[in-house]
């Protein structure tokens, strides 16, 4: 992607842009590491499941886990759409969104491990959870980013960041 401007070079970051606040926030409460977390107490509970619970927990472990990973997958299109559009706060934010997802997605994934089904194959569970940015919306980014922006508004009309 080529640059035309840098809001940086030419101004400053809008410090009071409520996605610069979520930035913010994001920075300060977004220290926690999946590889931190003792799964130990969860392996024990699942283990102390009938077998029908346990099989019957897979579609809801396999849907969580592809949530995550979609997440963290199709955020990107959006991520790119809005550097794109020059809106630097909403990127800094969104980045740290990213960021976040993907450790939700270790964190699954770790969780699996440590319950015994982390070397099952469970896609035959999945429903279609990906693709919402680049199949619900593809070519339609206007459309998209507008609802965002409608939304955002809305949002800060309702919470204090």
């Amino acid at each position: 992607m080529a640059h035309e401007r840098f809001q940086t070079v030419e101004g400053q970051i809008n410090w009071n842009d409520p996605m610069y606040k979520l930035y913010e926030k994001a920075k300060r409460n977004g220290g926690w590491n999946p590889a931190d977390i003792d799964f130990s107490q969860d392996r024990e509970d699942f283990l102390q499941l009938r077998e029908e619970e346990r099989i019957a927990s897979l579609p809801l472990i396999s849907s969580f886990s592809a949530g995550e990973e979609a997440v963290t997958l199709d955020i990107l299109p959006m991520l790119h759409a809005m550097a794109r559009q020059g809106r630097l706060e909403d990127t800094m934010f969104l980045t740290t969104f990213l960021h976040d997802e993907a450790k939700h997605t270790e964190m699954f994934s770790r969780w699996q491990q440590a319950v015994g089904v982390g070397d099952l194959d469970l896609s035959a569970y999945q429903t279609a959870t990906s693709g919402f940015f680049t199949k619900r919306c593809p070519k339609q980014w206007s459309a998209c980013i507008q609802t965002i922006r409608l939304k955002r508004s809305s949002v800060r009309r309702r919470f204090t960041i």
